[in-house]
């Protein structure tokens, strides 16, 4: 089990996510990334991106566009982002993803 996890503030997430911001926060802290499978909400499911020799890079909650604000799973902490973002930024150091 991962000791000290962060999460994104209830603040940070209703700069985004307005009403769910407190239901974000706490569905990750009991459920993780699954937990907001939500289409309601404009949480369409958990996706996965890997480097390209297949190896896990991150996973996220898909939001319908590349560069919606999503929730981000690092393997050590939520963050307050989008895949677009995060993907360019793997990218910038080198690495490729699909």
């Amino acid at each position: 089990m991962i000791k000290n996890i962060r999460y994104p503030s209830v603040k940070a997430l209703e700069g985004h996510f307005m009403d769910d911001a407190s239901w974000i926060r706490e569905t990750l802290k009991t459920k993780g990334l699954d937990g907001l499978d939500e289409p309601s909400k404009g949480f369409f499911g958990k996706e996965r991106v890997c480097y390209e020799n297949g190896k896990w890079a991150f996973s996220y909650v898909n939001t319908g566009d590349t560069y919606n604000p999503t929730i981000v799973w690092t393997g050590k902490s939520y963050i307050l982002t989008t895949m677009g973002d995060m993907v360019e930024t793997i990218e910038r150091r080198g690495r490729k993803v699909y």
